[in-house]
């Protein structure tokens, strides 16, 4: 079976799944996260060559040419739309600083409401650290993020043939789902695209998901704190420090180094992404 995807950076995971669970599965990605995924001749080129696919993956996307509408166009019953896995439940502060196309630099791709919050009050990296509590993240209505994500993700799903929600509410009080909002682990992965597998009728193999590799777990890891899994009742603890490829960072490291960066920026730069939180302070 041939099946082409149109995916971001939960491209090679979702591959992985794929040849592992269908025999002498071929898969042709194009990477809505590379810098050519706007080049009109790149896109054509993988739609051209998609032709032969049997099924063809996609996650929607305002690109006229690999917009839903556009794919339906071509591709017809091949098509099958699959969500952007998406969920910041338990890593609530995880957030952007500027805007897409011209995001702060930090330590770590993704910032903390907190962390801008606390440098924005004037506190010192001692405080700042102190906020990471209980108190702390229930001061900014972080532990409402749970439901927010959810309910954001079900409206995002509403037309998808497969919800990734049921999934999410099933598992993750007992399994380490996504790293980051936007890094489903590869067991998160494999779930989903087990089901989407079911819906095309391919009947795919039982699968060993521990023997594969897990790739976004080699990007960033950000921790579950252990006041909010005990908040939510999850079953598993983790390590309470920060995952940069190879390298792990203490909170107050952490906390530091965005200190820095953040001095070296003017204070109209250093705004929230809007989905942050409602009652995070944007001190100009």
């Amino acid at each position: 079976m041939k099946i082409a995807t149109i995916q971001n950076c939960q491209s090679n995971p979702t591959a992985d799944y794929l040849q592992k669970a269908l025999n002498k599965a071929e898969v042709e990605q194009f990477r809505l996260d590379h810098p050519s995924w706007t080049d009109l001749d790149a896109q054509e080129r993988f739609l051209d060559g998609a032709r032969s696919a049997d099924f063809v993956f996609a996650q929607p996307t305002a690109l006229p040419q690999l917009s839903p509408e556009a794919l339906r166009d071509r591709f017809g019953e091949k098509l099958v739309l699959v969500t952007n896995l998406h969920y910041r439940g338990l890593t609530p502060d995880c957030c952007y600083v500027g805007s897409r196309a011209s995001r702060v630099p930090g330590p770590l791709p993704y910032h903390s409401v907190v962390i801008l919050d606390s440098f924005k009050r004037g506190h010192s990296v001692d405080e700042c650290v102190s906020r990471f509590s209980f108190e702390g993240f229930d001061e900014l209505g972080l532990f409402s993020i749970h439901s927010e994500a959810i309910a954001e993700l079900k409206a995002r799903e509403e037309d998808m043939p497969v919800k990734s929600v049921p999934l999410i509410e099933r598992f993750y009080k007992t399994k380490r789902l996504f790293y980051t909002m936007n890094h489903p682990s590869i067991f998160m992965i494999s779930r989903y695209m087990h089901q989407i597998l079911m819906h095309i009728d391919a009947k795919p193999r039982r699968t060993d998901v521990t023997a594969m590799p897990d790739r976004l777990y080699h990007h960033q890891v950000l921790p579950i704190f252990d006041f909010v899994a005990e908040r939510f009742g999850l079953t598993f603890r983790e390590t309470q420090l920060y995952k940069q490829a190879s390298d792990f960072f203490s909170l107050r490291s952490i906390v530091h180094s965005f200190y820095e960066s953040y001095a070296n920026e003017p204070l109209e730069r250093l705004t929230l992404t809007p989905f942050a939180t409602r009652r995070a302070i944007d001190r100009g």
